[in-house]
């Protein structure tokens, strides 16, 4: 299978839900402390914790976002039919950490309504990421040019991970999937 075929397939995964939480992963633990939380789905969805409603904001068609502190433990978040399970503190032995990223920026950071959409705020992905990320030392962590990956978020997980460098799989499937 090739890699477009498995971005396919992971693309239509992701669709076939009614919502997708965005930040935290399902099945990770995050330090205790304020979590923002990053999802999208209908409008009329709400955001529950543990079934309980939270309060969430909609800076844009279909996009909820809200700061909780939740308490120690293992909890379910959801919105619409998705779900995810994270720990706070800690939790079971096959979870991995989450890293929340980008630590401090603000959705507006990376984000601006466009025609009526959520989207970002530059044209090009790599144009957004540059606006923190030097692009200049992209070579000294990077087998390839800018220009061959022109979109970070085939490899990155924008809004965090639990993978060293926010990857979306580990740095051996990652690579594996464009060079078998």
């Amino acid at each position: 299978m090739n890699r477009l075929s498995i971005l396919i397939i992971l693309a239509t995964l992701t669709q076939a839900q009614d919502a997708t939480i965005l930040r935290p992963m399902n099945q990770t633990v995050i330090p205790a402390g304020p979590l923002t939380i990053a999802a999208k789905g209908p409008a009329s969805a709400k955001l529950t914790l543990d079934a309980k409603p939270i309060e969430s904001q909609q800076p844009a068609p279909g996009i909820h976002t809200a700061t909780i502190k939740p308490d120690p433990g293992t909890h379910e978040l959801a919105l619409g039919t998705a779900k995810v399970q994270f720990a706070v503190g800690t939790g079971p032995a096959e979870w991995k950490a989450f890293r929340q990223h980008p630590p401090t920026a603000q959705c507006t950071t990376c984000h601006a309504i466009k025609s009526g959409e959520w989207a970002f705020r530059t044209e090009k992905l790599a144009d957004t990421c540059a606006g923190c990320h030097d692009l200049k030392t992209f070579p000294k962590t990077h087998n390839h040019n800018t220009e061959i990956l022109k979109d970070c978020q085939e490899c990155h997980m924008p809004h965090g991970s639990t993978e060293k460098s926010h990857l979306k799989w580990n740095k051996e499937t990652a690579c594996k999937l464009c060079h078998g």
